[in-house]
This record gives structure tokens, C-alpha cells and sequence, in this order.
């Protein structure tokens, strides 16, 4: 009964047990930037309606670094709300936001 009362054991100093869980981090399977892109483009297949994964797929051919923005809002709408579908007017409104709509310039000739 004696034993019940006693702490656990505690390092003498932080290098006795390591580097305070720091090795964690380091035993933890590193993920390629290629699965990375593969997986957000699976889920985005899985989440987005046709219409919005078409608009989307234009975006990333005329301007990518576009796309990877509104990718990076997309996949915090889809952590906020769940794994619902993404139909094309929500992508739109997303769009919209990112990028408001430019000033119409008029030139008159006299």
C-alpha cells in the first residue's frame, strides 16, 4: 500500500527523456506536397457539384495561384459545415468575395 501514495518518476533533466515530446512530431509520417494536392483534389471531386468542379478546374488553368486561394477557403467552408455538397452559386459567391468586380472604365471619343 505504500507504493500507492508514491509520484511517478521524473526525469533528473529534459535530455533524460528526450526533448519534452518533440519526437513526436518527427515519428509522425511526413505527407509529400503530391498526396497533399491528391487528397484535396479527391475530396473537392467528392464535395463540389459538377458545375463548381468545372469552374473551379478553369480557374486553375488560367490562374493558379487564384485557384490555391479559393481552394484554401473551400476547404474551411467544408471544415465549418460539415462534408456537405458545394453547388457552383456558392463557389460563385466564394469567388465574388475573393475578388470583387473591377471598375468599368468608359472612354468617350470626342
Amino acid at each position: 500500500m505504500a507504493m500507492m501514495n508514491q509520484s511517478p518518476p521524473q526525469p533528473a533533466n529534459a535530455s533524460e527523456w528526450g526533448n519534452g515530446g518533440e519526437d513526436q512530431n518527427a515519428a509522425a509520417p511526413q505527407v509529400s506536397a503530391e498526396e497533399i494536392e491528391s487528397l484535396k483534389r479527391l475530396l473537392f471531386m467528392r464535395l463540389l457539384d459538377d458545375g463548381a468542379r468545372r469552374r473551379l478546374n478553369n480557374i486553375r488553368t488560367v490562374s493558379p495561384e487564384f485557384a490555391a486561394q479559393l481552394e484554401t477557403v473551400l476547404l474551411r467552408i467544408i471544415q465549418a459545415q460539415g462534408p456537405k455538397r458545394i453547388n457552383e452559386e456558392t463557389l460563385i459567391s466564394v469567388i465574388r468575395q475573393l475578388r470583387p468586380a473591377k471598375k468599368e472604365t468608359i472612354i468617350r471619343k470626342d
